[in-house]
């Protein structure tokens, strides 16, 4: 990025790049470092260095970091950008593994940014500290000066939606990419990789394949671009084959591929913190600590977004930053192709508003070195608004709490597709919504979790 080098210097809100970064301790940065050594596609830091952030990488988990960016401040490597396919972390010594070769040898002490730039539009943080104010007894009416107490930082961003950078079809091997770390803050996820119909006595609900040993009962599938949920693994049969829900519109044919699919499924406990760093010109804010909560909403034929927003600890403004960053080389999920089914009915989808629902709550101690967040309910809901066929949205599932699996869908392509999925029931009264002078219905579903089995039920998000 430039440098402003006017002798009045000013902030362009025309150039800036929002990114995040995993964090491996809640609240601590680990976002810039000094390289202890780099050459080919391998860099590494020494978490016992004293410089920037190498300190926090001890004890980082293994391809935390992979699918974001290394980016080489100085050096004879200056201005190198690489995807970071591989991340380890033994011995006091942090690997990074590049998906391409370094364009000189970096020396020790030279520095690194490690970032996930996102493709996000109306980016808003409020980077706060706190005044305690004083209001002792005084002669006049003016109050003393406060004392400044704990930083804090909020904000939100709107992200675009995209699938897997790695398509999961027959015999893919999966690979973290950077929306699959922002995922990960969410919940853990589940992986597997596709493969192909075999022979040509495929129904709409069951599919015969060439091998199902990799798939489980609730995976998300998909052929012909539909995406279907797996009610029944049969590996004993020859060949092989699986039970989805609801019937796809059309009978598989032989070779069709299956798709496999990532799966988020939310936390109750543990959500990982990331730093969010927004840089315009070149002044960098890093927020640390941020706890994160998910929505995602279109109107059909418009572009999916995510609504992201988060609760934060401590704050950094840099003045001369040199950073850069670049955007995966992929198009967006435009909602051209969408479906979305309560139980196997399916909905005629006019626009659709999803929220994970993750609500925080703030703690203050010692121990927190100021205000920590976590997480401490989930209300995942998702709005419908869908063309009126006929009275069962009324008479049936809101009037008798009809609970059934919700499917939404959008995008129908390997490595541009994201499906929502779980049990839900109708929440708030259905309304009604004028549509081009049609009559639609406008459904709030919530998902729900009744605890009668050991496998939850909460909403899920596929990427496909």
């Amino acid at each position: 990025m430039a440098t402003t080098t006017s002798s009045f210097p000013n902030v362009s809100k025309a150039v800036s790049l929002v990114a995040f970064t995993p964090e491996v301790s809640q609240g601590t940065k680990n976002v810039k470092f000094e390289v202890a050594t780099g050459s080919g596609t391998s860099v590494t830091v020494s978490t016992g260095g004293s410089g920037r952030d190498d300190a926090a990488l001890a004890n980082a988990p293994d391809d935390l970091f992979n699918g974001c960016q290394l980016y080489v401040v100085d050096g004879s490597a200056a201005g190198d950008l690489h995807t970071i396919t591989d991340f380890t972390e033994s011995g006091g010594t942090a690997t990074f593994t590049l998906g391409s070769s370094l364009s000189s040898a970096m020396t020790s002490g030279n520095v690194i940014w490690v970032l996930a730039p996102l493709p996000a539009s109306n980016f808003t943080i409020a980077p706060t500290t706190e005044n305690l104010e004083r209001d002792f007894h005084r002669l006049g009416l003016d109050k003393a000066s406060p004392v400044k107490g704990i930083n804090l930082n909020n904000g939100s961003t709107d992200v675009e939606v995209m699938g897997l950078v790695q398509e999961l079809g027959n015999g893919d091997t999966y690979t973290l990419d950077r929306y699959s770390q922002l995922m990960a803050c969410f919940g853990s996820q589940d992986s597997y990789a596709g493969t192909l119909i075999s022979g040509g006595s495929s129904t709409t609900t069951r599919w015969d394949v060439a091998d199902a040993s990799g798939f489980s009962v609730n995976d998300i599938v998909m052929c012909n671009g539909e995406a279907r949920r797996v009610t029944a693994v049969d590996t004993a049969s020859t060949p092989d084959n699986i039970t989805v829900t609801p019937a796809a519109s059309q009978e598989p044919d032989d070779l069709d591929e299956v798709f496999g699919f990532e799966v988020t499924t939310p936390d109750d406990t543990g959500h990982r913190s990331v730093t969010m760093l927004f840089l315009q010109d070149d002044q960098l804010i890093e927020a640390a600590g941020c706890v994160l909560n998910i929505g995602m909403s279109a109107t059909f034929g418009e572009i999916a977004l995510f609504a992201v927003d988060w609760d934060g600890e401590t704050w950094l403004v840099t003045d001369a930053v040199t950073l850069d960053g670049t955007q995966l080389a992929k198009n967006p999920i435009g909602v051209t192709v969408a479906s979305a089914y309560f139980g196997t009915t399916e909905m005629c989808l006019n626009s659709f508003s999803f929220d994970l629902g993750h609500g925080r709550q703030e703690i203050r101690d010692a121990c927190s070195n100021g205000v920590r967040y976590f997480v401490r309910e989930r209300a995942s809901t998702l709005q419908v608004v869908f063309r009126d066929k006929n009275k069962v949205p009324l008479e049936t599932w809101q009037k008798t709490g009809t609970k059934a699996r919700l499917l939404l869908q959008i995008g129908n392509a390997a490595g541009a597709v994201v499906v929502i999925e779980g049990w839900a029931t109708v929440g708030d009264p259905i309304g009604m919504a004028d549509v081009g002078s049609t009559q639609y219905w406008d459904a709030t579903f919530q998902f729900f979790d009744d605890q009668t089995s050991t496998t939850p039920t909460t909403a899920r998000i596929a990427r496909g």
